[in-house]
C-alpha cells in the first residue's frame, strides 16, 4: 500500500490523498444478499456510503482478486483498475476509469463507472471503447450460475469482440444483467445497436 497525500490540505488539517496504490489485494464478497433474522447481530457489510471517497482523488489497484463466496470452487475473479476524478454521493461512488480489467470476463475498458453496492455487486458502466472475450464471459456466467451449462453450449464460440459505446448494467435487486454497445466488431463482421439482457 502506497499513499500520496495532498500536502497543502494536510497543512490545513484535512486528510486528502491525491493517489493510493494497492498491490495484490484480496476481497471477499457474497453473490447473494445475506439473510438475517430479527434480534440477531449481523456483521456489517462494506457499502459505498461507508467509504470515505471524498478524501481520495485517485486509486490504482494492481493484481486484485475478488473471492465470490457461496460457490463451491471458491476461485477468485482477477481485476486491476486505475481511476481518477472520484465522486461520492449518499448511495453511490462514481469515478472516471483510466483502465479497468476483469480477467474472468475478458473485459478491458476506460470510461465511467458507478457502484451502488459491493455485496451483492450492483454497478453501471459506460465506456467509449472496450474489448471483450465472449468465451471467457460465457464461462464466467456458467461458472457462477447466471446461465445453465446446456444454454452456454448453444452460444457460438467467438474469439474476440471490440465494442464502441459499451454499457454494462448489473442489478441483483431486479436480477438484471444487461450489456449493450453501439457497435460490435467480431471476426470479420460488424453489428450495430446491440443489446443483451440475461
Amino acid at each position: 500500500l502506497a499513499l500520496y497525500p495532498d500536502l497543502m490540505a494536510l497543512l490545513k488539517g484535512q486528510i486528502v490523498l491525491d493517489k493510493v496504490v494497492v498491490e495484490d489485494p484480496r476481497i471477499f464478497a457474497d453473490t447473494t444478499l445475506p439473510t438475517t433474522s430479527k434480534g440477531t447481530g449481523a456483521s456489517s457489510t462494506l457499502t459505498p456510503a461507508g467509504i470515505p471517497a471524498e478524501r481520495l482523488r485517485g486509486l490504482q489497484i494492481k493484481g486484485g482478486q475478488m473471492i465470490l463466496k457461496g460457490h463451491d470452487d471458491g476461485r477468485p475473479v482477477s481485476f486491476a483498475v486505475a481511476m481518477e476524478n472520484i465522486e461520492k454521493s449518499d448511495q453511490a461512488i462514481k469515478v472516471q476509469v483510466k483502465d479497468f480489467t476483469i480477467d474472468e470476463l475478458g473485459i478491458r475498458f476506460a470510461g465511467n463507472i458507478a457502484i451502488s453496492s459491493f455485496s451483492p455487486l450492483k454497478l453501471q458502466v459506460e465506456a467509449p471503447e472496450a474489448s471483450l472475450n465472449p468465451a471467457e464471459i460465457k464461462n464466467f456466467l456458467i461458472r457462477f450460475g447466471f446461465i445453465q451449462k446446456e444454454l452456454g453450449e448453444q452460444i457460438p464460440k467467438i474469439t474476440h469482440i471490440a465494442a464502441k459505446e459499451f454499457k454494462l448494467d448489473i442489478d441483483p435487486d431486479t436480477e438484471k444483467f444487461q450489456l449493450a454497445s453501439q457497435l460490435l466488431e467480431f471476426d470479420q463482421n460488424q453489428l450495430t445497436d446491440v443489446a443483451v439482457s440475461l
